[in-house]
């Protein structure tokens, strides 16, 4: 991939063990995700994270969490446990901080969204919103988020979300077409059984996924919605028809 390119010929970050601390003036130093113990926390007393960007390549490589040391980003995607595999139910706080590295540093930074493909990039979730994890036999490779039917709207005073909604879904680049994508669209509309929407814009690669998998699965054409707001009647639009209607 080209990430990968990017990253092989860069003699500036790579090497099993560097010492950033030696070769900081290569890096740009910015403050990049929450600290684990504030994920939580959105006030202004919320720590943050010093990252470390390649100044060569722009990839973020490194972050600060504990006792001044410099921890690899990939380091810090792995997890112990190298059976974990496929969509995951975040199992707590450290889930949900691993989904804000993948999403401010490996997504917004290493791999961003590209416009062209209507791809957008995605605030950090709510407290209340769900997150699974993708794994690939224990390493962190892919999120999605949802807000939930029944929660609050963030900025309004009583709305509430008319259906469970999917917020952002992301899948490293060196890990897509392998059928992650499918795999997660088909265990949501497992799990939710009725109305499922889907957060607008939509990039088209999930509008052409998930039109190719209403396509084998008629009884559901009428559950998918793309949505704006709260998913209620005017802030929904039928992924199905949609895509009918636009010949896709």
């Amino acid at each position: 991939s080209l990430l990968q390119e990017r990253m092989n010929v860069c003699t500036y970050c790579q090497g099993e063990k560097l010492e950033y601390n030696q070769y900081l003036e290569n890096f740009l130093e910015e403050e990049l995700v929450p600290h684990p113990e504030d994920i939580y926390v959105t006030d202004e007393t919320q720590r943050w994270c010093s990252g470390l960007i390649c100044k060569e390549c722009k990839v973020g490589v490194a972050l600060k969490v504990v006792d001044e040391q410099w921890l690899k980003v990939e380091d810090i995607l792995k997890d112990t446990d190298t059976n974990q595999h496929g969509w995951v139910l975040s199992r707590g706080s450290h889930d949900r901080w691993l989904q804000g590295v993948l999403n401010n540093i490996v997504y917004y930074i290493n791999e961003p969204p590209d416009e062209k493909e209507n791809e957008t990039d995605y605030s950090l979730p709510s407290a209340d919103d769900q997150i699974w994890l993708c794994w690939n036999h224990g390493q962190a490779v892919g999120f999605c988020t949802l807000k939930n039917s029944g929660n609050k709207v963030p900025g309004t005073l009583m709305d509430k979300y008319q259906m469970d909604i999917v917020d952002s879904v992301f899948i490293r680049k060196s890990h897509r077409r392998r059928g992650l994508g499918k795999a997660l669209i088909e265990e949501l509309m497992k799990t939710y059984q009725s109305n499922l929407g889907f957060s607008s814009p939509l990039s088209n690669g999930m509008v052409h996924l998930v039109v190719s998998i209403l396509a084998k699965s008629p009884t559901r054409q009428d559950h998918l919605w793309m949505c704006t707001d709260s998913g209620g009647e005017g802030d929904k639009k039928n992924i199905w028809l949609m895509a009918q209607t636009m010949g896709k």
